[in-house]
């Protein structure tokens, strides 16, 4: 029994050996098979059995039959990492292939890498492989093509931006007609838009040019037409071809009318300028500083009814040259001979050619949106509002979604605003806020929507919206914003503890100079009317006079920060300056809530000041808007003015108007104390007796209402 045994196990123990053995034998053998056949069939493509794997045609990639049908599906596994936006993952599994590969496909891979690396936010390694793509011997055109483009977005992104715009430009020159796919042309007509106009935006802030806070539309990067293998290019033009250059339309000696096709192939800049002078019949002038540009710089353009000047937009940008036309002469210049508001003016014309050419070209869909929409906000900085409003209502009826509706509805709010057309605005952006996803555009908006509240005379309404835009700010310059408003109107609404408590909270949120300066009197002005004045380390007055010493006069911006500023210089007695500020808010506001209110301020202090010809028209103005909601405040200050001009008589008429209204005690009391004051200044101290007794005279009960009007 034990022999039996112990042979059994031996025997098992055998067993299990030999079959761990051929369990874990390596497969080299199996892979040289393998190997093997995948070298036959790239040699013989006749022997692809269709059945297994994934293959391409030959129209599809030129190289199909030199790559394995597993390394095509190991490279769609890369691109569906891309398309779900794992772009690391993507990365490392397209440097995996490039590694196991041969470098037949070497353009493609790195094109893959250059965009999975760009999306990931490394955007010095992806110049890199967009570089590579370029220079690659085996790299299709298509693929140079998407290098290029790609070279492009990494320098706009790095704000190289004239780099940028330089590339495009050729690039727009050289895929400019409709034989080339439009996942092609329009990457190139709107990120060369983009360049332009983020350029001059940025020059314009540079300069502290005051501009619309519109929001412009830029476009995302398009991921899927890279991986496609549908987009192709057409085949290039032998490089013997003739060039051409003719006009197919010619209405007025207008070249932004003109249109010409022009297939031109390395051909002089020099010459290019005398054809086109030649073909259009008109004059061409070059500076002597734009012909030493131009010589020995040659183009290369495949453009079909293309418009001459953005045919020249596009040939003398990348030699900072320009071109102006007076009359039937046409002036090349360079950059530096024109002064910068003229460089400007040339830089916004040049982009809105671009949009319309955009428009024409792409007019289906987002793009067209888009364009119409950039489009009208160029025409809103500009200062042509009507045309801004038209195009914003044009862009409308095409029907936008999304975010891009969002965008739309908060630039027309903006219009909107700056017409002063205050509810229309309201409406606007809070439908900007019920289409956004964007936390930026929300905030934004709220920060429109508290500043509108507050000027309609809403300020809970206002505290409301300021709170919600303060906890959705992004950025600095809109917490700035937010919390500026918010604590504005804690104090218009008289809540100062609050204001203050909100500005001590945020300080970190204030980053610029300006808004320092302003919050510093804001929070001292709160606590001074929460405190009011006292002596030793708490005296807020003293603090109050220097936050008010630090101000300059470009630091308030609007109305509401100019009536707060002329509150606050009034506090502690610097009337002239309280005047100043106030005079400036009574210009800003126009109609609605504010317009007497800041005129009836205005006219207290004036009248404190002992400026009693200006208050008196002031009050005269507000009493011709026959404004009821403040009558008797505005009545008794009139009387005071009319008392300290020494008109008696009128005074005497105003309190007797007054005493028919409906009047709290101290009003009355006020009322009957200037009527006796006039009483006795007129030599009638019974009357006046009367008055300061608080009686009404017989004599002043019986003045009709009339006469009083005629009196005042």
């Amino acid at each position: 029994m034990f022999r039996a045994e112990a042979w059994w196990t031996i025997a098992l123990i055998l067993t299990g050996a030999v079959g761990g053995l051929v369990y874990n034998w390596p497969a080299g053998a199996t892979e040289q098979d393998s190997q093997s056949t995948i070298r036959q069939t790239a040699q013989h493509p006749d022997l692809i059995d269709e059945s297994r794997g994934l293959t391409l045609t030959t129209e599809n990639r030129h190289d199909a039959t030199r790559v394995a049908p597993v390394q095509l599906e190991s490279l769609r596994t890369g691109d569906r990492f891309l398309s779900g936006g794992n772009y690391i993952g993507a990365y490392q599994h397209y440097t995996k292939i490039r590694k196991q590969s041969d470098h037949s496909r070497d353009g493609s891979i790195q094109v893959r890498l250059g965009l999975a690396s760009e999306l990931a936010g490394f955007l010095e390694q992806s110049e890199g492989h967009y570089r590579s793509t370029i220079q690659s011997a085996n790299a299709t055109p298509i693929e140079k093509a998407w290098g290029l483009i790609g070279t492009a977005r990494i320098w706009h992104s790095q704000g190289r931006l004239d780099e940028a715009i330089s590339l495009l430009s050729e690039l727009y020159l050289m895929y400019g007609t409709e034989a080339y796919p439009t996942e092609i042309r329009l990457p190139i007509n709107r990120l060369l838009v983009e360049c332009l106009q983020q350029r001059y935006l940025k020059r314009a802030n540079d300069t502290d040019k005051r501009l619309p806070p519109v929001q412009y539309y830029w476009g995302n990067t398009w991921i899927d037409p890279v991986l496609s293998d549908a987009v192709t290019l057409p085949a290039d033009r032998p490089a013997a071809a003739e060039s051409k250059l003719s006009v197919i339309q010619k209405p007025i000696n207008d070249i932004a009318l003109i249109l010409v096709d022009a297939q031109l192939r390395h051909e002089s800049l020099l010459k290019l300028t005398g054809d086109l002078a030649q073909a259009v019949d008109m004059k061409f002038e070059t500076s002597p500083h734009a012909r030493a540009a131009l010589s020995g710089r040659s183009i290369r353009t495949d453009a079909h009814a293309l418009p001459v000047s953005v045919l020249l937009d596009q040939a003398l940008s990348p030699l900072n040259l320009v071109w102006q036309q007076n009359n039937g002469t046409v002036s090349i210049l360079h950059d530096d001979e024109l002064d910068p508001l003229m460089q400007d003016r040339l830089e916004m014309d040049r982009i809105q050619r671009l949009l319309r050419q955009l428009q024409l070209n792409f007019n289906n869909g987002t793009e067209r949106i888009a364009a119409l929409m950039n489009d009208a906000n160029n025409c809103f900085v500009l200062g042509t509002l009507e045309s801004a409003a038209n195009k914003y209502q044009a862009a409308r009826d095409l029907k936008p979604m999304d975010e891009l509706s969002a965008l739309l509805y908060f630039n027309h709010a903006t219009l909107e605003q700056t017409l002063h057309h205050r509810e229309i605005a309201l409406d606007k952006f809070y439908r900007a806020l019920d289409q956004t996803l964007s936390p930026t555009l929300q905030a934004s908006c709220y920060a429109n929507i508290a500043d509108l509240e507050l000027t309609l005379g809403r300020p809970g309404k206002a505290i409301a919206a300021a709170s919600r835009g303060l906890r959705m700010s992004a950025d600095s310059d809109q917490s700035s914003e937010n919390l500026m408003t918010l604590a504005i109107a804690y104090l218009v609404e008289g809540d100062p503890f609050s204001a203050n408590r909100i500005l001590f909270t945020h300080s970190a949120s204030l980053t610029d100079p300006r808004s320092k300066r302003l919050a510093s009197v804001i929070a001292t002005f709160a606590r001074y009317q929460a405190v009011g004045p006292t002596r030793g380390l708490q005296n807020e007055g003293e603090r109050l006079v220097m936050a008010l010493a630090a101000i300059t006069p470009t630091d308030a911006r609007n109305f509401v920060e100019h009536l707060i500023l002329s509150r606050a210089f009034a506090a502690v007695g610097f009337r002239t300056k309280a005047i100043e500020h106030l005079s400036v808010a009574t210009n800003l506001v126009e109609g609605g809530y504010w317009e007497n209110r800041s005129r009836l301020e205005l006219s207290e202090v004036l009248f404190e000041a002992s400026e009693l010809e200006r208050a008196n028209e002031a009050v005269e103005t507000i009493l011709q808007t026959a404004d009821v909601a403040f009558e008797a405040r505005v009545r008794l200050l009139d009387a005071q003015i009319k008392l300290g001009l020494g008109r008696y008589a009128d005074c005497e008429a105003i309190c007797t108007r007054l005493l028919k209204l409906p009047l709290d005690t101290d009003s009355k009391k006020q009322a009957l104390d200037l009527m006796g004051q006039s009483y006795q200044a007129m030599d009638k101290h019974y009357s006046a007796a009367l008055c300061f007794a608080g009686l009404m005279p017989e004599s002043a009960s019986d003045i009709p209402s009339d006469h009083a009007k005629q009196t005042r």
